[in-house]
């Protein structure tokens, strides 16, 4: 059960990294592309850490094809995450990546041949139906969704290819290799984005100098989390690790509430009774499905 652990780490530490990005998203940083440029960098100061554990091997032309194009997967993933976060809940933008997920067991059966029990699909299916019935508000007798909707199946969608591609290399590689190419090309992306938005990320350096603990205390927590996952994805199949992450929203919750209740800070998640009710009972549906996933 060693693959829950590190599976249940990003689950939790993204939660708390989901109302950071909120934040910055909404209150700091107005351009997306800027916040991913000085976010990844600080994230990138976290790299030797892994290096001092082991170095990377070196692979085929084919096997290493693949790491800028997961790096690349990842860039998209992001953007549209942080256009979710303008708008809609951070607890409900972080439940939306279990749209995605669908995709998972499709894609993981087609590329790795992983399968698993009717039950664990049942229940896997279970929490994504939960997660969506998230964002739905009815208005004159219809069923209306929120913008995030779109984007969070984009960025989701986008996430599960690139899980399923990360699972298929890993099947040839060392987690450690693995993780650290994707982070180098990531360089790559950081660079170019850097040129091109040369202008944004020059006027919000001052907001990123203001907000510098913040900034690296939450790429610090995104680091140890996507590091995590990368163990999880060697340790077991991508369908469960993915099921795991499904329970992030509850984490989402329980921060936003202690957050709210000991800093003065504006964070985009509505708490009042009624939501608040809504989102704890839909959550334990999905606990108990996730009990189902595991076995």
């Amino acid at each position: 059960m060693l693959w829950l652990i590190f599976a249940i780490i990003p689950a939790v530490g993204d939660g708390l990294s989901n109302i950071i990005d909120g934040h910055l998203s909404n209150n700091k940083f107005h351009n997306p592309w800027v916040l991913l440029f000085y976010s990844g960098i600080m994230e990138l100061l976290f790299l030797p850490f892994v290096l001092l554990y082991r170095l990377p091997a070196i692979f085929s032309f084919k096997i290493m094809l693949f790491f800028p194009i997961i790096a690349f997967l990842d860039f998209l993933t992001l953007i549209f995450y942080y256009k979710a976060l303008k708008e809609d809940d951070t607890s409900i933008v972080a439940s939306l990546f279990s749209l995605g997920k669908i995709f998972v067991p499709v894609l993981a059966f087609f590329v790795v041949g992983e399968r698993l029990s009717p039950l664990q699909y049942l229940a896997f299916f279970v929490i994504i139906f939960s997660s969506t019935l998230l964002t739905a508000s009815s208005s004159g007798g219809k069923i209306k969704f929120n913008k995030s909707l779109l984007l969070m199946f984009l960025s989701s969608l986008v996430h599960s290819i690139e899980g399923v591609i990360y699972k298929y290399v890993l099947e040839s590689v060392d987690w450690v290799s693995g993780f650290v190419y994707v982070t180098l090309f990531s360089i790559l992306g950081f660079i170019i984005i850097a040129i091109i938005k040369n202008k944004e990320v020059k006027k919000q350096f001052n907001t990123f100098k203001t907000n510098f603990n913040l900034v690296i205390f939450n790429s610090s927590i995104a680091f140890i989390a996507s590091l995590s996952s990368v163990i999880a994805f060697s340790l077991a199949p991508i369908t469960l690790v993915k099921g795991i992450f499904a329970t992030q929203p509850f984490f989402v919750i329980i921060f936003t509430y202690f957050l709210s209740k000991y800093f003065k800070t504006n964070y985009k998640e509505k708490m009042d009774k009624g939501n608040l009710i809504k989102k704890l009972v839909i959550f334990t549906v999905m606990c108990v499905a996730l009990i189902f996933v595991i076995e």
